[in-house]
């Protein structure tokens, strides 16, 4: 099992952690919704069936590259989207969440300074829940 730092929010999979100085979310939404499906009868009322459940996460944050990290935090999250494979996610106090795949991740850079290098990147990033 990986070392938790003491700054630590959360870990996706081995290579993407949430923490204080890098990769810090200021803003966490946590969604679930059931599948239920509507059917129609034959002279009555229709009759509802429910097919399971969906659950997902929003982490949003401001981050600094040039004080935390550059801007390799992001990277890993890029790779697990490109290969959609599930990752398992853990929390600092060591609480397994399950597994979840990354459904899109934004980044809006700004305040660029010499070579081109974003001073502040907002993030969101939109998590769906494959395995509990």
């Amino acid at each position: 099992m990986a070392k938790v730092a003491p700054t630590m929010q959360m870990r996706l999979g081995p290579d993407v952690v949430f923490d204080l100085p890098t990769l810090q979310y200021d803003s966490f939404k946590e969604s679930m919704e059931a599948r239920i499906s509507e059917i129609e009868t034959q002279g009555g009322l229709p009759t509802q069936q429910h097919h399971g459940w969906k659950r997902g996460i929003d982490l949003s944050g401001v981050r600094f590259p040039l004080d935390q990290g550059g801007i390799t935090p992001l990277e890993g999250l890029r790779a697990l989207i490109r290969s959609g494979t599930p990752a398992l996610m853990t929390d600092s106090a060591g609480y397994v969440w399950g597994e979840w795949a990354v459904k899109s991740l934004s980044v809006d850079s700004r305040q660029f300074v010499i070579g081109n290098h974003p001073a502040q990147q907002s993030w969101a990033l939109s998590l769906v829940c494959v395995r509990e």
